[in-house]
């Protein structure tokens, strides 16, 4: 045997011995520890034999001490909210706050201030019960107001035209607080105006603005029928103010005393009639804040007031003095009484009616021939300012056989959509405003032949450009004519022409177009619109699912967004994506003013609508067109846009 074979067998008789010590003691341990063992089985038997005893048990129950509060114990205490409303149970130890939940039957276990919480709420329970009802109640009451519609406002405020009781500017949207819960349906402004109005469902109409010289203020009358003073007038202009219109007849003049009375004992005395109420207005239209201002009633009156230096009053006055306002009432235009008046438009200085029966007349300045009668001044009248007008209503001859539905009246230039979905523009054609392709100016009005094989759903006028909405004119061969009104719930596509310096046109670099031009980036994304609102500078499209774009001049935050780099026009349209208040439902109402903006949200959904697969901001005009896919349209919504 070698060497390493004897280590190696040294070795594991060394590990042998190892684990039979470790064996040995092991045995012994376990020996020695039965004993141990068995006195633990023997004294538990002999305690269960004891407490078999009543007497022992009766004993060792004594010995505990019990938790307890003002020398009685806990489990011992009174179960009324009255007493344990005086208790401070703060002060209470583990102990005792286990067996007070152990005695009013809350949920047991739990640390320190759990078990405190429950007491607190347990004793607190009926004023916690009232508070929540009335938190639902208030709950409820807040949205039943905003569930019915909201209005917002944004942009230029120095006037007051924003209604939210200052002057300050708002670069994104806020809302006119109080409009809320008036229901809200419609607001109106004008291209080159600080004034609004706005349009409650039942009826009622709100006007603000105008930095108190707006010519409503003077004839407007409150819901008590006061009229207001000249230093109320200046300072509720900041707020909406519900207002009715005095149309009636001025009172005489007071006579003297002894006049009076000797009147009243030679005529019997009569029984006051009651004065009639006002009639209910329906529409509204203005273009400029010193302008003139036309609304309709229900029943079809058309009805003037403001400036009328070139008988855009249409009273058919000769003379300068007879033809302007006499600033306490509007003036109803005489001419159109026995006919109802459908739809009315306003320019600079001259206005434009739609008769139910599908006439135009218009009256006012038409140097320009913006009243479409074939000629820039009167002839026989020697009188320079009145060869410049029409101060009485007139009907546009080569409008009649075409039944027009809707007119629009820019500055110097008006544009009349007919009942079949056709476009005919005419006045001052300087930037191509009217769109025929040319700038010169229409004296009568031109169809505009580019949208000849389009259906033209709507059309807004403003001083430098206009806006229309088309979609391709779809034949109904069982009856040989456009079948346009009963799609026109779908929506149309966005044209723009006229010159657009500061990008209003939304033509991206595009700064003027002579003829009407689809708007490239909402037809790229299919987006179809029911509403256009223009002003001098800035534009603004109304989606058939309710969401607005804008675009044009934002220095006075009238696009609803602030300025990025510095850039204050936006020459393509971007979505307004900054109104998340909750309870604010789709558009369905946008005015443009000068440098403001005003829109008037619909009833919030009960349910929330499906959402789009991208973000809303995703579709402004920083995003690459083809890396979004077109939009879905809501659930909420009753027109469904089919995306092509």
């Amino acid at each position: 045997m070698n060497t390493l074979e004897r280590i190696a067998e040294q070795r594991a008789a060394r590990m042998l011995e190892l684990l039979q010590a470790d064996l040995r003691a092991q045995i012994r341990r376990e020996h020695d520890a039965e004993p141990k063992r068995t006195t633990a089985v023997k004294e538990m038997q002999a305690r269960i034999a004891l407490l078999s005893d009543p007497a022992e048990r009766e004993r060792i129950w004594k010995t505990i001490e019990l938790p307890h509060h003002d020398a009685l114990p806990v489990h011992a205490l009174p179960k009324t909210r009255e007493f344990w409303s005086d208790v401070d149970i703060t002060r209470f130890t583990k102990r005792q706050l286990d067996a007070a939940v152990a005695l009013l039957d809350l949920p047991t276990g739990g640390k320190k201030g759990e078990l405190l919480a429950r007491l607190h709420d347990w004793i607190n329970e009926p004023a916690i019960l009232v508070r929540r009802a009335e938190q639902e109640r208030l709950d409820e009451e807040r949205e039943a107001q905003l569930i019915v519609g909201r209005v917002f406002a944004f942009g230029s405020n120095f006037h007051g035209e924003l209604g939210l009781g200052h002057r300050q500017a708002q670069t994104v949207p806020v809302e006119v607080m109080a409009l809320r819960a008036q229901r809200i349906v419609r607001v109106v402004s004008g291209y080159d105006a600080n004034v609004t109005f706005a349009f409650a469902e039942d009826g009622r109409v709100f006007t603000w603005g105008g930095g108190g010289r707006a010519p409503f203020l003077a004839t407007a009358v409150s819901k008590d029928g006061d009229t207001p003073s000249k230093q109320s007038t200046g300072e509720t202009f900041l707020f909406p103010t519900e207002v009715r219109l005095n149309l009636w007849a001025s009172p005489p003049a007071p006579q003297q005393p002894d006049q009076q009375q000797e009147q009243e004992q030679r005529q019997p005395q009569e029984p006051q009639q009651p004065q009639p109420q006002p009639p209910q207005v329906i529409e509204v239209a203005c273009g400029r804040t010193d302008g003139h201002i036309a609304f309709l009633t229900k029943t079809g009156e058309c009805f003037t007031w403001g400036r009328g230096e070139y008988g855009e009053l249409g009273n058919g006055g000769d003379g300068g003095g007879s033809m302007v306002s006499d600033g306490r009432r509007p003036l109803q235009v005489m001419t159109l009484k026995s006919s109802p008046v459908a739809h009315v438009g306003v320019g600079n200085c001259h206005t434009a009616a739609v008769l139910a029966d599908g006439r135009v007349f218009v009256w006012g300045g038409c140097w320009s021939g913006q009243l479409g009668l074939g000629m820039a001044r009167r002839a026989g009248i020697t009188d320079k300012r009145l060869q410049l007008c029409f101060p009485s209503p007139t009907v546009v001859e080569t409008l009649l056989p075409h039944k027009v539905a809707r007119v629009s009246c820019g500055a110097v230039h008006t544009a009349v959509v007919t009942r079949n979905g056709q476009l005919y523009t005419f006045g001052c054609g300087d930037g191509g405003r009217l769109g025929l392709g040319n700038n010169t100016d229409a004296y009568q009005p031109e169809l505009v032949t580019a949208l000849a094989n389009d259906v033209v759903l709507d059309v807004s006028c403003s001083s430098w450009h206009s806006l229309c909405i088309a979609r391709p004119r779809h034949k109904d061969h069982s009856k040989g004519q456009s079948s346009n009104e009963k799609d026109a719930g779908d929506g149309g596509y966005v044209y723009a022409f006229g010159n657009g310096l500061q990008g209003q046109l939304g033509l991206g670099k595009q700064k003027m177009a002579a003829l009407p031009t689809r708007i490239p980036l909402l037809a790229t994304r299919h987006v179809r619109c029911r509403a256009v609102a223009v002003s001098s500078h800035h534009s603004c499209a109304l989606t058939t699912d309710g969401k607005l774009f804008t675009w044009g001049d934002n220095a006075s935050g009238c696009l609803g967004r602030k300025a990025i780099d510095g850039a204050l026009d936006s020459n393509e349209p971007e979505l307004l994506t900054s109104i998340t208040a909750w309870g604010a439902g789709p558009i369905i109402s946008v005015a443009a003013g000068h440098g403001f903006t005003i829109i008037a949200t619909g009833p919030w959904p009960k349910r929330e609508a499906q959402r789009h697969h991208v973000q809303l901001q995703s579709l402004n005009a920083h995003v690459k067109f083809d890396s979004i896919q077109p939009l879905k349209q809501p659930s909420y919504t009753r027109d469904s846009t089919t995306t092509r």
